[in-house]
């Protein structure tokens, strides 16, 4: 029982005995947590005091870590790395529309890695892989199976095993890209290291596809744009050429300076609009040429190959991470238990508020229509 301890005539009540269940003999009695400030030594012997929980938690956290990557499934990662080939629109092509004002790069700006990495990733790209069927080996024997049935989703819908299919793969796609040297690398994770390296095979193709696609749709607009300049220039040199013609016929006889400095004017337009016509003719022919022709977009420089052996499992990195969590769980248990025992002991009120108040969560949380009407009623 406690006592009251009378000092000049005012009285305070005595800290209680600390409970035997709680005491360690090499533990120093509770104090009242206002005598003293917070120290990092006092952190220390509370986890001191309270090891047991702090050791329990670690190794739950340790066993339940170890476990998760133990029997996880064993997963195989196949790579493959390929350079964007730039591709060149015809020099006289860009001569021509230079000469008309109009500005056009040489070069194919979206044919950079950046714009491959986020193609690789697109649904123009993974529709086509997810929609295709793979050969995948089993015990029995190969199975022709898509990537909808392989992940598990052929029971759903056509367009949400699609969706899901194409969200699931993203997931095991990883692509980046050297910014010294331009090379793009994509590697894809699975189950079984045939697929893996059938999926990043079929993406490579995809990816050719599109270009070639593109290709085509872009010499065509070209071939347009360039059929188009070529007939206005031939209508710009046959109207100089009738000029000039005119002018001859109606002036037999030049014996005006005036006269033969129009003549030479005359015949300076013809033949910038003769030139004109040259380029431009030239330059529909290689435009025609470029439409019909099989260049390459991209030249992989690592195929993609079955992965030998599978991924690491991460085991050691994973127990160690499971570990310290397990260890600041344990710590903030010790110190909540460490701040109850001296709430019950130095400050008994509010020990037994805190006991009453989870009682009635208790019961709040087993009968929680109960509870409302008793506080209904209450009020």
């Amino acid at each position: 029982m406690a006592h009251r301890a009378t000092t000049g005539g005012s009285t305070k009540p005595a800290i209680p005995e600390q409970p035997a269940w709680t005491r360690d003999e090499n533990a120093r009695p509770i104090e009242d947590a206002g005598d003293q400030p917070v120290s990092l030594l006092s952190l220390i012997i509370v986890l001191l005091r309270q090891r047991w929980i702090v050791a329990a938690c670690t190794l739950i956290g340790l066993v339940l870590a170890a476990q998760s990557r133990v029997f996880s499934p064993r997963v195989y990662t196949s790579t493959a790395t390929f350079i964007p080939v730039a591709t060149k629109m015809p020099s006289s092509l860009s001569g021509i529309a230079a000469q008309l004002g109009i500005g056009m790069s040489t070069a194919d700006a979206v044919e950079s890695p950046q714009f491959y990495i986020e193609l690789l990733q697109s649904r123009e790209i993974l529709t086509p892989v997810v929609q295709s069927t793979f050969q995948i080996p089993t015990a029995t024997g190969v199975k022709s199976e898509n990537l909808v049935q392989w992940y598990g989703l052929a029971g759903r819908p056509r367009g949400v095993a699609n969706a899901e299919a194409i969200r699931e793969l993203t997931k095991r796609i990883v692509a980046g890209a050297s910014l010294k040297s331009g090379v793009v690398s994509v590697s894809v994770t699975d189950a079984s290291p045939v697929v893996a390296q059938q999926i990043i095979a079929r993406m490579l193709d995809q990816v050719a596809r599109f270009n070639e696609a593109r290709r085509i749709e872009k010499a065509a607009a070209e071939r347009e744009f360039t059929a188009s300049q070529l007939a206005e220039t031939d209508a710009a040199l046959r109207a100089a050429e009738s000029r000039l013609r005119d002018f001859m016929e109606v002036n037999r006889v030049r014996v005006s300076p005036a006269l033969q400095l129009e003549q030479e004017r005359l015949q300076r337009e013809v033949n910038m609009r003769q030139e004109l016509y040259t380029a431009t003719a030239q330059a529909y022919q290689q435009v025609k040429i470029e439409e019909l022709r099989n260049a390459r977009s991209i030249s992989v420089i690592e195929s993609p190959e079955v992965p030998p052996i599978a991924n690491p499992r991460g085991l050691l990195k994973t127990t160690l991470l499971g570990s310290l969590v397990g260890f600041l769980v344990g710590s903030l248990l010790a110190l909540f238990r460490e701040y109850l025992l001296k709430t019950r002991l130095v400050r008994p009120r509010e020990g037994e508020e805190f006991r009453a108040l989870k009682r009635a969560l208790w019961q709040d949380l087993r009968s929680p229509l109960q509870s409302f009407r008793r506080r209904k009623l209450a009020t």
